[in-house]
């Protein structure tokens, strides 16, 4: 009697324990938004922007054969638009093979339609990538086997590891700089920089004039006293002058608005591929600054719901 209780707890405990019982395991990524799940005892190694899962440490010259999956993620280039193709064939030299994007395929993965096609490397058969872009970012999924003639042996495994991929959804935290005075909200998978006169809050780490994304930033600039010219400098001055280039066109304001209790000059602003959002308000002889810009405008309505948020909990003691 008492082995049979002892036998139950033991199976009860197992099942409860992390979900490790059926022999799999998950690998979340909170800066890129994915979680996977695969083989208990498999090889997972986290690189930079990509995770590498193998059936073993060195798949490629495994006895018996073997497996390797890697799933990375790129910033979405300007020129690759909403097509997985063109993102494809970006990144081929960074995967070192060649991508035959002839004749792709579609596959259901975390209820997106995704791209796949066959890719060709001197050490792996059968090998697939699969592709969607999501946001600023396109996700990859590629796989392949050591040995043609084992296949069998670890597709079912491949299989439920594709399936289980989920894109799942980001969540705000809080940045409080005390020597600035200032705090907000925003997505926790976003980059904050900081220098003497502003902060900046970017989708990635660096900015790039060819790849998509977006950034918001809050800056206090002080006019010296005694400069005719800076001292000259209004809300409307400041912002014909970030309107003056031959790129930038004005499509709504510049116009006075309340905002936090001040009053505030806002206009909106467009470019060859992005839309930018610009607030300024001088108090005494200090500048205040909010620019918010997405590149390429399409996509203005992903980002909206994060720049109003950005907004509403935006509170700082600057001005007073």
């Amino acid at each position: 009697m008492y082995r049979r209780i002892l036998v139950f707890a033991l199976f009860l405990l197992c099942v409860l324990a992390a979900g490790f019982c059926d022999g799999w395991q998950e690998y979340s990524s909170e800066a890129f938004l994915f979680s996977v799940s695969h083989p208990a005892g498999w090889y997972v190694n986290p690189v930079e922007n990509r995770v590498e899962i193998f059936s073993q440490r060195d798949f490629t010259d495994a006895m018996g054969g073997g497996v390797g999956v890697v799933i990375a993620v790129y910033p979405l280039e300007l020129d690759d638009g909403s097509d997985p193709l063109k993102a494809m064939e970006h990144i081929e030299d960074e995967f070192g093979s060649s991508i035959d994007t002839s004749s792709p395929l579609m596959r259901m993965v975390s209820g997106e339609q995704w791209v796949m096609c066959p890719f060709d490397e001197d050490e792996v058969s059968a090998g697939k990538i699969l592709c969607v872009i999501r946001g600023f970012f396109v996700y990859f999924i590629a796989y392949g086997y050591s040995d043609a003639e084992k296949i069998s042996v670890f597709e079912q495994d491949i299989n439920q590891i594709i399936d289980s991929f989920q894109l799942i959804d980001f969540s705000y935290k809080q940045h409080i700089d005390g020597n600035r005075e200032i705090s907000f909200e925003y997505p926790s998978h976003w980059h904050v920089f900081t220098n003497h006169d502003s902060i900046t809050v970017s989708t990635r780490e660096g900015v790039e004039d060819d790849t998509a994304g977006a950034l918001i930033m809050v800056g206090k600039m002080e006019i010296p006293s005694g400069s005719t010219d800076d001292a000259k400098m209004d809300e409307a001055a400041l912002f014909q002058e970030i309107a003056g280039n031959d790129d930038v066109t004005v499509i709504a304001g510049p116009q006075s608005i309340s905002f936090k209790g001040k009053t505030w000059l806002y206009g909106e602003l467009t470019g060859a591929t992005f839309k930018g959002y610009i607030y300024l308000s001088k108090q005494g002889n200090v500048m205040y600054s909010i620019g918010l810009l997405v590149n390429p405008f399409e996509k203005d309505d992903e980002v909206s719901e994060i720049f109003q948020h950005f907004l509403d909990t935006l509170e700082f003691s600057w001005i007073e």
